[in-house]
């Protein structure tokens, strides 16, 4: 009796992990962007500028109802603000599910 792999069984287990490679592959693709926000906007900008300039940068940002909202962009990448500045609360990043 012999032992091993036939090509055909060895094709078949080829073609199945590439199916399982590809499905994976969309699964953990992100499928939306996020739509474009002026506040989104305003804090990457701060950002930027905070990394580039290496000094904290704080910018004002308006709301429909209340008062303003202050978020600071230190030279670290993190974004420290208020509640009302749509941020991760685990990375600081800006956060355009909320």
């Amino acid at each position: 009796m012999r032992r091993g792999l036939t090509l055909v069984e060895m094709l078949v287990v080829l073609v199945l992990l590439g199916a399982i490679a590809g499905v994976a592959t969309v699964a953990f693709a992100p499928v939306r962007v996020p739509a474009p926000s002026p506040v989104l906007d305003a804090l990457t900008a701060a950002r930027r500028k905070a990394i580039g300039s290496g000094r904290a940068v704080t910018i004002t940002i308006a709301q429909d109802s209340g008062p303003p909202a202050l978020a600071t962009a230190w030279p670290d990448g993190r974004i420290v603000a208020d509640g009302a500045v749509p941020l991760d609360p685990f990375t600081g990043r800006a956060d355009a599910t909320r």
